[in-house]
Formats: C-alpha cells, structure tokens, sequence
C-alpha cells in the first residue's frame, strides 16, 4: 500500500495547508522530460545484417547484436530477412520502437510505456483534500472544478490542472481496422475481448475486469506471475487491483495499436504487452507480444508473440503461438501505412505545439479519435461504436442510419484535409440511408424500409417513434445537406465536380422534401406562436415527444441558407437555391417572430431562451439544467444545435451560453445530467465559444473534455461516463454501469474538431478567417508551427517564432494556397492572427506585415488578434510575415 500512503500523506498536507487546489497530478503517459529524452536519443546504424543478428553502430562504436540482446541501451526485437532490424528503447516513462535498415532509420514508433518498474499509476484522494470535495462538484450550479482549475490556472485551463482535479476513467483500449468484420477491445490488465457484434461471435457485455468472460486472450496464461487481489484496508483509498501500478497507451501516438505494462512493487514482478491489428485479415486478427522483465530498471528483453482471432473462444482455439515477432512487427508497419494513407503526411492537417508535452497530447488524440471511428465504421457503412452501442451490418435496427455517426467522423476528416476518404463515406450514406425517387434505398439491403423521396431510411429502428418512425432529431436534415455542401465543395477541387454531380440527385430529393415540410408548416393552423415552425422529434431518446423545437428549425433554416448558396455560387441548380434562400428568409421572419414571444425576461435582467414553443403558455425557466428531462436534454442537445446553426444573434448566443453555465450545465468542463457526464453533441458550445471569444469555456471543454472524459492513455470515449468519487479503486473512477466496449463514435471525434478550430477556423457565413484564435499564452512560449489546414478558401499554414522578450516582438508567417472558390463575398479576405506574449506581462500594441497586398486593418491589444486584408477574392499563393511588437 506504498502508492496509497504517498498519496494520503500528499493529500492531507495540502488539505491542513489550507491549498486553494487539489495535489497535483503529472502527466505520465506525456511525461514533461520526453522532448528533451528524445533530442538525445539516436536509432544505432545498421551496418550488416548477419546470422547471428546485427552489427550495430553509434557515436564511432561497433557491436553485434541478435534478438534478445542489448546495444548502445537498444533491445533487439527482430531481425527479418529483408534486412530491417526492429529496436526498442525504454526510458523510465515512456519508449521508442525503431525499424532499420542498412540504408537508414526505416521509421519509429513512439511507445507510451517505458521500464515496467518505473510504472506509477496517479492516486487520487479528493475528499481527503476536501470533505465535501463531490458534494460541491455535485451541487455547485457554476461547475466546482471548472472554477477551481479557472483559478488556479489564471483563466487559461490546462489539461493537468483538470487532470489533478478528477480520477481518470478507466484506460480501455480499442484495437481495430476498418475492414475487418471483429474489432478487438483491450482491459486495463491486457484481456482481449471482441468488441463489436459480428457474424463470427455475439458476446455477452462483460466488465473490464471480469476474466473468463467474453475474454479470447488473458495474459494469466503467458506470465509466471499473477498477484492475488488486494483486501480493501480500513482508511485507506479503495483499492481493489491486484497490481499496485498498472499503465496502457498507445503505440505510435494515434494508431489503433496499444502498449500497456503492470508492475507489483511488493514482489517486484511485472509484464509488458502489446497489441496491433492484422489489417489483411477480413474476418479479424491482432498480434500481440507480451514477456516480462528481469527486474526492477531493466528493460523486456524477450517477448513471447501470440496470433488472436476473433472467434468463440468456447468452440474454437482463439490464440496461436508465433515462432517470433516477425508478424507482429510487420502488421504495426502495415497499420501505420495503412493509417498514412488517409492521414498523409506532411499533406494533412498537423500542429507542432512545442511549449510542452500538452501539445503533442492534443495531436496525438486529435489524430487517434479519427484512426478509432474509421476504424469501428465495417468498411464504409457507419457505427455508433462498439458494446453496447454496436449495431451495424444492415441488420435490423441498423445503428449506422444515425446519422451523427457520419458527420462526427467525416466533419474532422474534411478539416484535416483528408477529403476524398471522407467523401467516400458520405456517399455510402446519401446511397444506402436515404430514400431515393422509388421511395427504397438498394434493395440488396436486406433491412430497407420504404419511405419518402429523400427521407432517412432507418432500417427499422425504433419505428414506435411517432414521426414515421424517425429515431432521432429532425436537425440531422439540415446538419446533412451542410455536410454535403462542405464535402461538395471540397472535393470540387479534387476532382472537378464529380462527386458532386454523382450525388446531387440524392441530396436533391431532400432538399425538395424539407421546402416541402416547411411549406406544409406554414400552410397549417398552428397554435399562438408557433406560425411556420415544423413540430417533430429533437432528439432520439426524446423522439416520442415533438415538439416546436427550435434546433431543429434552426437547422432546417440553415440547411436552407447554406444549400441555397452553394447551388447558386456553384451554378448547380441556381432555380432551387434561388427558391431554398427565399424560403430561408421567410422562415427566418417567422422564427424570428416566435423566438422573441418565448423568450422569458429574468428579474435579473438577462433572459431564457426555452427548448421549444410552450403551446400552452410560457415557458417556466429552468432552476437547473439537470433538473428534468427537458432540462437536461435541453442541456445535452437542443441548446447545442440552437447555437451550432448560426441563427442566434450575438446577444442571444450570450444569453443562452450564461445562463446555462450558470445552472448546473458542465462539470469539469463537460456536459452533464445529474449523475453522470455526455458529451456527444458538445461540438456546437465549441463552435460558438471560439466565434464569441468565449475563450475560457472553450478551454475548459477542450482540456475538461481531453482530462476527464476521454481515456488519458488510450484516448477511447464512451457516450456515457460516471463522474462522482474517487474511483472504485484509488485510481479509476466509478461507474455508472460503463462497460470495456462502450467507444462511441461522435463522443470521440470533440477533440479533433476543437484542435483545429483553435488553430484555424474559417466564419461560417462571411469571408473570415481565424488563425490560432484559440491559443492560450502558453502556447507562444515556444514555436508554433501548423500546416494543411483544409478551409473552403483553401489550405492554410500558419507559424510563430519565440516571443523575444528583449525586444518584445513576435514573427509570425501565414502561408495560403488559395483556390479561388469559398467565397460568398466580394472581398476581401479577412485574415486575424493571434500573437500574444507567453508570459502576459506585456499586450500586442503594432503590427506590420511584409506584403504590399495585405493590409493591416487593426490591432486588438486585449485579445492579441491582428487584423488583416488580403484584397479582392484572392486566389494562388499568398504568404506574409507579420512582425508584432509589445508594450
């Protein structure tokens, strides 16, 4: 009980000190010494490949090596025949896996874990630091923790601040690839279990830690150690996990690829495993390596390798014995490739953060929650994740109708620049999800259900709701003809059109059914204060109670506005979107008209903006947004979509966001109901945080979000997760019946979106755009460097050098390729870019830039950003410097 009292002894220190914080926790799977660990670390030269193992070289010296051995601190791993040797390193936290070859390094990976002794997993005591530490989380309606990180981080949330204030949730692992039918889930203590549903073996639901159930792999079988559970002591944190220090993380950053370690310091025993997918296996296949070190500060020198299929253990042998590793490293190359192919290197959108290990955190997962919904998608047809949430392969009640599923994976896709990959998905569901003419979508897909032209095609799920069936909100038809629009758009430049035109005629067909629902909206008798507005669904788990909701109005409005546009602009059908932007107007007028007879004036003097039209009278303000199902899903989704679509204006969007951070909205950052957090439909708060310079929610959701709802280790995300106490162990959070399975795919994807909307962010509506209008200062306390970010104007790349305090300036270069299309203006392009100085002792007061064809038009001091003009519609490259200087 070494790590418990440690952290008791820290706890109770800082409580009787009278700390205004929680202990601090460190970051160990992104530990603080890893940049400088690996500017010193050199991958051995491989001069000759030899019978018995290698010749290895580094800083003038020679030696020979098989597998097993040890050179210059490198373990040898394998030796393949092609020649390229397979290294390995480990530092005290962290690791590298490196491939070579006699013509040099071939490619490395970073490991998340390092020496197994050196394991030491973060205890948390938070009552102990304060009795009522949950209670005020619990009941404070201004979000407890968000205000206790606010302040002791000066207004500027970081992730170890959160990160010090909650347990983490537990590190489930997904390992998987897009075309193969099973997808793999990986316990903290390394069980494999299938993941998904799938015609090789349904499994039962198992808890994590539960061996022998659903489980196809279970280490017990391949380590000489297994230590026995430990007793819960009286006064102690609740610790029940049989290894004192356990650790799993990523292998290679953002691959769908694991690592994960347990040390037992009372034995001094401990093994390390790692899994990856076989990405040529159809039915579903991952490798792993497992082996245990010596001792204490030593590294694992022999691995054992073992195939696991996805079958039922019951009836079939899951596990085979590999001679060596030489599968093993091949496939976590070929799932790295497999991986470059749609993230490209150097093609697509990436960040260099360089302040501090925080930085390379955000991009790894930023990446990873992208690798991790492809991959639960079955090849192009979407899922909603994994467990529980399974539920594809056009059988019944087929999930991968819901459409956030598409939006949530292909949204970040076109943002990061990989547009063809993202197109192609979005085309599989205009193809197979909605109506075409005849009223079916393909018949060769066994669920179809007919319905009307243009209409969703749920497959039979939860055809009790009353709205012909339709199992979520009617926002999504809004929401889909936006995606198409930014998909269209972008792959305009791809392929001249193609993509577009080949699925216009779909799209069509829902454009034409929307005018209809709204023209039938304004032809019936509505009730007082409802004129023109659609009655339906908003949500799925609401969809049994329409009503006239404002988000999805909202968002039929936006879809109009937005598609309207683009078929004018584009020439593709410019009688339509003359139609779709005259019914815009009109339906705005009307919603304008019933906004404002809803709106509740507060005695305090700000407002509430209610859900819905109350056709019985007025709307009662919520006390709390967790206080009914109106109120929480309110909180959860409407609120979310009202502001997403843009309809709000300024004063209303300041409205809407205080008062609901004001009543019992977030926790830690995070969207919450009463018991437990969610934040599936967050991205619209993100959005309209950074469009209204709302700077500290923004951060305390990108970093709350990153801490305390995603896995600090494997990154995975679940759609439901529990928040209250210290964990049923002393490290893990409690739950709230969350299970090993439960990746849920639009949960996930919050911090991709979020990263590259910090660093470059396009107005949705006029033609701006915002480069790091989401940096905090630390960022500027050493380079920034971004590239490829795919905006409708273009890619765009932006860098800063340091900030020279001497001379208090700051260089910062802004490269655009432009092509000539994404404008819905005459010009000009307005550019902003934030300089600040990391220390915030000192504001921007001028500015210059180095092109005659730019023009600085202001500089805001208070928040940093520099204003610019690039005239007319550019198109081409347009690069500048701009030179800040501080007083």
């Amino acid at each position: 009980m070494l790590s418990c009292v440690r952290l008791l002894t820290s706890a109770l220190a800082a409580a009787a000190a009278g700390a205004a914080f929680p202990p601090a926790q460190d970051d160990v799977h992104y530990p603080a010494e890893e940049r400088q660990e690996r500017a010193g670390l050199a991958v051995p030269a491989v001069l000759q490949v030899t019978p018995a193992g290698a010749v290895l070289a580094s800083q003038g010296q020679n030696e020979t090596c098989g597998v097993g051995g040890t050179a210059f601190g490198w373990v040898v791993l394998d030796v393949g025949a092609d020649g390229v040797v397979v290294m390995e390193y480990d530092f005290k936290r962290w690791g590298m896996v490196a491939y070579a070859s006699p013509a040099g390094v071939v490619r490395t990976f970073r490991k998340g874990v390092g020496l197994t002794s050196a394991i030491e997993r973060p205890l948390y005591d938070l009552r102990g630091w304060r009795a009522d530490y949950w209670a005020r989380a619990y009941g404070d309606a201004d979000d407890y923790i968000k205000q206790l990180v606010l302040n002791e981080t000066g207004g500027e949330p970081t992730f170890a601040a959160f990160a010090s204030a909650m347990a983490p949730k537990e590190d489930y692992g997904l390992v998987a690839h897009k075309d193969s039918a099973t997808k793999f889930s990986v316990s903290t203590f390394g069980h494999i279990k299938t993941g998904n549903f799938t015609p090789l073996y349904t499994p039962p639901v198992g808890r994590n830690e539960s061996a022998g159930v659903n489980v196809l792999f279970d280490p017990r079988n391949y380590t000489s150690y297994w230590p026995p559970a430990v007793a819960h002591q009286a006064g102690q944190p609740d610790q029940t996990l049989a290894w004192t220090d356990v650790k799993t993380a990523r292998l290679g950053g953002h691959l769908s690829a694991l690592t994960l370690g347990a040390w037992h310091r009372g034995d001094e025993k401990g093994f390390q495993m790692a899994v990856v997918p076989n990405v040529t296996h159809p039915g579903g296949e991952v490798l792993v390596r497992i082996g245990e070190p010596a001792g204490a500060g030593v590294p694992v020198t022999h691995y054992e390798y073992m195939s696991v299929l996805g079958v039922d253990p019951a009836h079939e042998d899951a596990v085979t014995r590999l001679a060596d590793g030489g599968r093993f490293y091949a496939a976590l190359l070929a799932h790295a490739a497999a991986v470059d192919e749609v993230l490209v290197p150097g093609g697509t959108f990436d960040v260099d953060l360089q302040y501090g290990a925080e930085g390379q955190r955000l991009m790894d997962m930023a990446r990873a929650a992208m690798v991790d919904s492809w991959s639960i998608f079955e090849g192009l047809e979407p899922n909603y994740g994994t467990g529980v949430y399974w539920g594809g392969g056009f059988a019944g009640s087929d999930h991968g109708a819901l459409y956030l599923e598409t939006e949530s994976l292909d949204q970040p896709l076109l943002l990061y620049g990989a547009t063809a990959f993202a197109a192609e998905r979005v085309a599989f569901y205009l193809k197979y999800f909605i109506h075409d003419a005849d009223g079916v979508t393909p018949a060769s897909v066994p669920s179809n259900v007919p319905g009307r032209p243009g209409t969703i095609d749920w497959h039979g799920w939860k055809t009790y709701c009353p709205w012909d069936g339709f199992a979520d909100g009617l926002a999504d038809y809004g929401r889909l003809l936006q995606l198409y629009v930014d998909t269209a758009t972008a792959m305009t430049h791809v392929d001249g059109g193609a993509w577009a035109a080949a699925t216009w005629p779909r799209v069509n067909l829902t454009a034409r059914y929307i005018l209809e629902l709204r023209q039938n909206a304004t032809n019936a008798s509505a009730p007082a204060g409802a004129q023109g507005m659609l009655r339906g669904p908003a949500e799925h788990d609401t969809c049994t109670q329409p009503e006239y909701y404002f988000s999805i109005n909202f968002f039929f409005w936006r879809g109009m506005v937005v598609l309207g546009r683009y078929l004018v602009e584009s020439g593709t059908d410019a009688a339509l979107g003359a139609a779709l932007t005259a019914e815009a107007a009109a339906y705005k007028a009307d919603l304008t008209v019933a906004l404002d007879a809803a709106v509740v004036r507060l005695p305090s003097g700000g407002l509430f903006i209610p859900p819905y039209v109350n056709t019985t009278g007025p709307f009662a303000p919520f006390h709390t947004m967790i206080e009914s199902t109106d109120a929480e899903y309110s909180n959860f989704r409407y609120y979310s979509e009202m502001l997403m679509s843009q309809f709000l204006n300024a004063s209303m969007v300041t409205a809407l966001s205080g008062f609901r951070e004001a009543h019992s909205a977030t926790l830690s950052g995070i969207n919450r109901y009463a018991d437990h957090l969610d934040d599936m439909p967050s991205v619209g708060y993100a959005l309209t945080d950074l469009l209204h310079n709302r700077l500290e929610s923004f951060w305390a959701l990108l970093f709350g979000h990153t801490a305390n709802y995603q896995a600090r280790g494997t990154f995975g995300s679940s759609e439901q997760l529990a928040y209250l106490g210290d964990g049923y162990t002393a490290s893990i959070r409690e739950r709230i019946g969350d299970i090993d399975l439960a990746f849920c795919v639009p949960s996930a994807s919050l911090v991709s979106i979020m990263l590259r909307w910090a660093v470059a962010l396009e107005h949705p509506d006029v033609d701006e755009l915002y480069l790091l209008r989401g940096a905090p200062h630390r960022w500027y306390a050493a380079p920034i460097a971004a590239s490829h970010a795919a905006t409708r104007f273009g890619t765009a790349a932006v860098s800063t050098g340091a900030f020279d305090a001497a001379r208090r300036t700051q260089a910062a270069h802004v490269a655009l390729a432009l092509h000539g299309a994404g404008y819905h203006t005459a010009g000009p392009l307005t550019v902003t870019v934030k300089v600040l100085d990391p220390s915030g002792a000192t504001r921007v007061a001028a500015a210059t830039v180095s092109s005659p064809a730019v023009a600085v038009a202001g500089v805001d001091a208070e928040t940093g950003v520099v204003t610019l003009l690039v005239a007319g519609r550019p198109t081409g490259d347009v690069a500048f410097d701009v030179a800040a200087s501080f007083a």
